[in-house]
């Protein structure tokens, strides 16, 4: 779940340094979850060219 944002975000995003789940949501129906939604920040650095 997290691995899959990362990687999506360094397409555009370079030097990714650190990530921070800020917050996360699930559904539950019968003890499985159904859904889930994670908030996350990501942290890189600007580089000067």
């Amino acid at each position: 779940m997290i691995q899959s944002a990362v990687t999506e975000a360094a397409m555009t995003l370079h030097s990714i340094k650190q990530d921070n789940v800020q917050h996360s949501v699930g559904i539950v129906e019968n003890t499985n979850i159904l859904k889930y939604r994670v908030n996350l920040h990501l942290s890189s650095v600007i580089e000067d060219y």
